[in-house]
């Protein structure tokens, strides 16, 4: 038995999935902001001895890639948020691994809430783990270091 509540979360998600599945016939452009993020979560995963794993899908239809996945007690999913398109895809992650009670770690990194909107950012903050403009390499490793130690949810 579900409650009507759980119904109506189900279809809203079912939507957003659609939609985030018609944006992502688009194939993804090369960023140099991306390839930053990952510099940084390769050194955070190998200072911390776990394992990085890049363009992990991330969903049960395997068409939406976190950019990186670290193998932690409570999986780290991080995505390198270059458009308001690719930070909706984070919050679908997000939702997706709530709805098959995953304990994962949604990390959005933003390169320039200017360009993805400042409504969606702060959105996205109540559909992720947490999401974050870009501040500083350290202040990356630092977020995602802390992570690392965390205990499933």
């Amino acid at each position: 038995d579900t409650t009507i509540a759980e119904r109506s979360f189900a279809v809203a998600e079912a939507a957003s999935q659609l939609i985030a599945l018609s944006c992502l016939r688009q194939i993804r452009q090369p960023s140099g902001f991306r390839e930053r993020v990952m510099d940084i979560v390769e050194q955070v995963a190998k200072s911390a001895n776990i394992t990085m794993r890049r363009d992990v899908a991330a969903d049960e239809s395997n068409s939406i890639l976190v950019d990186a996945y670290l193998v932690a007690p409570r999986p780290i999913l991080i995505v390198a948020a270059t458009s308001a398109q690719r930070l909706m895809e984070a919050e679908i992650i997000f939702l997706d691994c709530a709805r098959r009670k995953e304990p994962a770690y949604v990390l959005a990194l933003v390169e320039d809430v200017r360009a993805i909107g400042i409504k969606q950012y702060t959105r996205a903050n109540y559909y992720t783990d947490k999401t974050v403009e870009f501040a500083s390499d350290k202040a990356i490793a630092d977020l995602i270091g802390s992570q690392i130690s965390s205990p499933a949810h």
